[in-house]
């Protein structure tokens, strides 16, 4: 009998080697072969689990970070030899990611700090946010609109947004801002309706903290009204860099309401402009 199965690596010194094979997805095997192949390597850490359903695998997060890292070194040899694909080889790409290592290992640190948790599902999971330059090779995402008529409104009116933008995707956040509204015809009522949406296409609402701000409880319990009027909001961003306000003040306010059924996964950017998430 063949099933599915997948190779997941464990703890954050895999070997290049190993990375590979866990980048290759669930592969078919017949049963009694799956401990041969278990280890492929003296001191191996990974583990093998069936996927007889594979869209609902266990660990498939840390599976999902070594086909990231398989990727991105994939990417790097492909910018390096945009005419050569003989150099897309198995070895250039085991080479690639040995040398992305370093960059990985900021990263995971970076989101290991801002999850503020120790448990490494948790911390590969916040990782799939970033963008992939960054992870594999520091380097800052552009900021994109979903057209120059939006970054103009967005750069003239709300420049505090840009504020916020910058100082994700510095670490590491992809941003592109979208129209935070649509029309629609309600033909029960007969009338348009507008929705409010997101700020950005991948789910985020900015918050800006002004200098202004006296209270904690207000600037969180505003942010989090308004995000529940709007339609696609899977994460809150609320930037107190520039504020007043104690960072501690802020993060207590939004544990607070953890607990709450309408909670919003929470983005804290502090006033060294590090992050806390709180969800």
């Amino acid at each position: 009998m063949s099933v599915y199965y997948q190779r997941i690596p464990k703890g954050l010194d895999t070997c290049e080697h190993c990375l590979m094979l866990c980048a290759m997805g669930p592969m078919q095997a017949d049963v009694g072969s799956i401990e041969e192949i278990a280890d492929t390597h003296t001191g191996c850490q990974c583990t093998i689990v069936q996927a007889y359903d594979l869209d609902d695998w266990s660990e498939r997060i840390e599976a999902q970070y070594a086909y990231d890292r398989h990727n991105a070194a994939v990417d790097a040899l492909r910018e390096k030899y945009p005419d050569d694909p003989l150099m897309w080889t198995d070895e250039k790409i085991r080479e690639e990611i040995k040398r992305q290592q370093p960059f990985w290992d900021k990263a995971i640190a970076d989101v290991q700090m801002a999850v503020d948790s120790e448990d490494q599902s948790s911390v590969f999971f916040e990782l799939l946010r970033r963008n992939p330059l960054w992870k594999s090779e520091r380097r800052i995402p552009e900021i994109l609109f979903a057209d120059d008529k939006l970054e103009i409104i967005i750069r003239t009116q709300h420049p505090q947004e840009i504020l916020t933008a910058e100082r994700l995707v510095k670490q590491g956040y992809p941003v592109e801002f979208q129209y935070d509204y649509v029309h629609y015809f309600d033909e029960g009522k007969g009338i348009f309706q507008t929705i409010g949406l997101a700020d950005d296409r991948f789910g985020k609402e900015f918050k800006y903290v002004t200098r202004e701000a006296v209270s904690p409880s207000s600037v969180v319990s505003n942010a989090y009204a308004n995000s529940r009027n709007k339609k696609g909001v899977n994460l809150l961003v609320i930037d107190n860099a520039d504020s007043y306000l104690s960072d501690q003040d802020i993060i207590s306010e939004v544990r607070k309401r953890t607990e709450s059924r309408t909670f919003i996964p929470t983005l804290i950017i502090r006033k060294d402009e590090s992050l806390i998430l709180v969800k």
